[in-house]
């Protein structure tokens, strides 16, 4: 509601406003992301910006996602931070969408109501990485974990586009004094979901130790053009996996993270050690079991 945040922004310097609803397949996406990612960035500016707020105020930092900028890969492009996603719909990627209309929400509001402070906005990629508390984001889940546990029938011609979550951390605490206004986004390496799943097998989870990893090949064009016909038979896959699969398979995105680079000083980890530290903390916090190599 209205004023939510007014107590909780007084006297702060800096502003860092986290997050948004992440769920798959959602029935009402108007209601369950839209509305709270979009209510969720104005009414924070709007505490912000009022004048008891706003005269100790210096900065906000938005958490956005590469998914504002795009859903799809584009053939001969490569993503800056001028790009804009402009194809999620209710039914196309609603969470995208959820995305994209709340930093240009945001944008809107500073253009309109022209508050004292400036506005920084971070567009992180797939994060994943060591957790603070028990609980696994849906990147993890999916596309970590889900690989080690069956959730992948074969092998798929996907290119993954990795963050770390200290690393974007680092861009969120850099962002409150360095740099200028605007986006950044913040992506390391973009992967071969085939280089991820040898990855798994050398750090030891592989059939032979009891997990699920993929192991038959399914990044040819006849397998892609097949998965991608059967994401059109209803029930065969959940929605939003169906359309991953349609604007995916078979391509990769290539974006410019350069900015975040020089106007940050962001360096971001090998995508190895993030998987690795990831599966490590999994295990810690009970959500997998470790390889025997790893058993104490």
């Amino acid at each position: 509601p209205p004023g939510a945040f007014d107590e909780v922004v007084d006297g702060c310097e800096y502003v860092i406003h986290l997050a948004s609803p992440y769920t798959s397949n959602v029935k009402d996406p108007v209601n369950d992301l839209i509305k709270p990612a979009v209510q969720g960035s104005t009414r924070v500016l709007e505490s912000c910006a009022r004048p008891h707020a706003a005269e100790k105020i210096k900065r906000v930092v938005l958490t956005s996602s590469m998914a504002a900028i795009t859903d799809e890969p584009q053939e001969g492009h490569v993503f800056t931070e001028d790009d804009w996603n402009t194809k999620s719909t209710l039914t196309r990627n609603p969470y995208y969408k959820s995305k994209a209309d709340a930093e240009k929400a945001a944008v809107a509001f500073m253009e309109e109501k022209k508050p004292p402070f400036d506005l920084v906005v971070i567009n992180p990629f797939m994060v994943s990485g060591p957790s603070l508390s028990k609980a696994i984001n849906t990147t993890v889940e999916s596309l970590v974990l889900g690989v080690v546990k069956g959730g992948f029938p074969g092998v798929v011609d996907l290119h993954l586009g990795w963050v770390d979550v200290r690393d974007v951390a680092a861009a969120h605490i850099a962002a409150m004094t360095k740099g200028q206004s605007g986006r950044y986004i913040c992506a390391g390496d973009n992967v071969p979901f085939s280089e991820v799943v040898d990855y798994l097998k050398e750090l030891g989870y592989t059939k032979e130790n009891g997990y699920k990893t993929p192991g038959m090949n399914l990044s040819g064009g006849l397998s892609t053009n097949l998965i991608k016909l059967a994401s059109y038979i209803p029930f065969a896959m959940p929605p939003d996996a169906a359309t991953l699969m349609r604007l995916q398979l078979g391509r990769s995105i290539v974006y410019d993270n350069s900015k975040i680079k020089k106007g940050l000083g962001i360096s971001f980890r090998p995508w190895k050690e993030t998987i690795a530290d990831t599966l490590n903390d999994c295990a810690e916090w009970g959500h997998v079991a470790p390889p025997p190599s790893q058993k104490s």
